[in-house]
């Protein structure tokens, strides 16, 4: 009985093992009669034939300006209208004012425009605008869907948001007749994070954001200064609560983490940013996601981090060079399928590169911006116009505005008699609520000299719009457009964009050149236009 079954447990394994090539190869013919995804095959740009990307920085419009009848600012929305897709950073909300006041978060910037404004974008040319800022949910929730209401009601697809964090995560999609475009947004500066769903929990509705830790080099004289002063005053750096200041002060020995900044010695200034665990590659399995669903993928970031120079005198002094994270960020965008990398948010030009044959755009500055317009105009306006210092600077770091603003001088008797306008100008775009009762009031004569801009100078109304010319998804060459915003006035046509020409033109166009140089892009002028060719 025992041979016997021996004998038959060796049949069975002999039938099984005859049978085993036939069924192997069964099962690999029924693999592939599914549909499935193929990472080699289509991680790859499938666009066919030519394909032209318009790309622009900010965009706060207030006052509709698509049929305005000057040369200069249609010769600028005709470059966005004759791309086969457009892009913009949409920094504010869009809504009727008596539907969203009652969540305003009372921020001195309150960039609210009404819903004619979303159809004027559409007329300027704009088919896709990220909606990831410091600036998604400045009216609250109402203010988010009221806006992506109008938006999607215009047909400009925005990304970014959501009302939970994996919707704001997820791609959008736009189809176009050349193919489909998967659209990707995401910031380092929310005030209100989309957050996840759970079991007992619809999620939170808000911007998709990435964090970033900062590290600062100081000296190694500042770093033992930080240890000893603590060390002679126990009760520095407080805490919310009276629990403990551990939260606020820990050595960590090779490093001092005061409240949310990490403190290291070294011989010269320099900030450095890591990207919080899981983000990046979560952020790389949805660019990845969205280029299986599409033909071409624009990913994007709102971010307002910086660089300080090697001789650094302020904290905000600040560099064209981007921060690490955001070189970091664009290359895994580009390493997981996306074509083309757009980076917003500080208001100036940064440099340019072409990382495997993609484009990444480190700083696109503003295209639009007329906050000066804004209906909502909050009665604390008019009295902290008296309270503000002479005189306003430039860009972080760079010295006095150009430019100085309007003259001293003009009618009235004081700060009180302020028109609208004027209050406007001066504050925006301080934001700071410590700045609230700075000093007292000051005659008007004073406060003309603080009139707008505050403390952003000229180059922060200088910018260009940039075209990327693909030919069978392969990218050939990108021509920068210079754009005017018109800092010189009048003051109603500040903030809109105008074609640049001549030594303005040049300025901007040689700012661009010099910022990507570091990364071996060459930019061409070639009379006002800068080119970059790819071969």
């Amino acid at each position: 009985m025992k041979t016997l079954t021996i004998r038959l447990s060796f049949l069975a394994l002999l039938l099984a093992l005859i049978a085993w090539e036939p069924l192997t190869s069964w099962a690999q013919s029924q693999r592939y009669q599914r549909v499935m995804v193929v990472p080699d095959r289509d991680i790859q740009t499938t666009l066919n034939g030519e394909f032209t990307i318009a790309a622009v920085g900010d965009v706060v419009a207030i006052r509709p300006t698509s049929k305005l009848e000057v040369p200069e600012v249609q010769a600028v929305y005709s470059i966005l209208r004759e791309a086969d897709v457009s892009f913009g950073n949409l920094e504010q909300n869009i809504a009727e004012p008596a539907k969203v006041l009652a969540e305003n978060d009372a921020h001195i910037f309150q960039a609210l425009a009404r819903p004619a404004i979303a159809d004027d974008l559409r007329a300027i040319g704009f088919d896709l605008m990220n909606f990831a800022n410091n600036h998604t949910t400045h009216f609250g929730i109402a203010g988010l869907r009221e806006t992506m209401n109008h938006m999607k009601r215009v047909g400009i697809v925005t990304a970014g948001w959501g009302r939970n964090l994996a919707e704001a995560q997820r791609a959008k999609f736009l189809d176009t007749p050349k193919g489909r475009i998967g659209f990707l947004g995401i910031t380092t500066n929310s005030f209100r994070d989309a957050r996840h769903a759970g079991e007992d929990s619809p999620g939170y509705a808000g911007a998709n954001a990435l964090h970033v830790q900062r590290t600062v080099t100081i000296a190694q004289e500042a770093l033992d200064a930080l240890r000893k002063a603590k060390e002679i005053s126990p009760q520095l750096f407080p805490g919310l609560y009276p629990i403990t200041s551990a939260r606020t002060f820990r050595d960590e020995g090779d490093r001092i983490r005061l409240y949310d900044e990490y403190y290291v010695a070294g011989d010269h200034a320099h900030y450095s940013y890591s990207i919080r665990s899981g983000e990046l590659a979560t952020y790389a399995g949805e660019v990845r996601s969205a280029k299986y669903l599409s033909d071409f993928v624009v990913a994007n970031i709102h971010s307002h981090h910086w660089q300080v120079p090697d001789n650094a005198t302020s904290a905000s002094t600040e560099t064209r060079e981007p921060p690490d994270f955001l070189v970091e960020l664009a290359h895994a965008a580009i390493d997981n399928g996306a074509d083309a990398f757009y980076s917003h948010g500080e208001g100036e030009l940064r440099g340019i590169e072409i990382y495997k044959g993609k484009p990444i755009f480190y700083q696109l500055g503003n295209f639009t911006r007329q906050p000066f317009f804004q209906e909502i105009f909050n009665p604390e306006y008019r009295s902290m116009s008296r309270r503000f210092p002479a005189g306003g600077r430039g860009p972080r770091g760079r010295g006095p505005r150009a430019g100085g603003g309007p003259p001293a001088g003009g009618p009235g008797a004081g700060g009180e008699n302020l028109t609208r306008a004027e209050v406007q100008g001066m504050i925006y775009p301080v934001n700071h609520r410590s700045m609230k009762s700075s000093v007292a009031a000051r005659s008007r004569a004073e406060v003309q000299g603080m009139i707008y801009p505050v403390n952003h100078g000229r180059e922060y109304f200088e910018s260009v719009v940039a075209v990327s010319h693909y030919d069978e998804g392969a990218l050939k060459q990108i021509r920068l457009h210079p754009v005017d915003l018109k800092f010189d006035g009048p003051f109603v046509d500040i903030g809109t964009p105008h074609l640049a020409s001549g030594e303005l033109a040049q300025r901007i166009l040689e700012t661009i050149r010099e910022a990507s140089e570091p990364f071996g892009t060459e930019v061409r002028i070639a009379g006002d236009v800068g080119i970059i060719e790819i071969n």
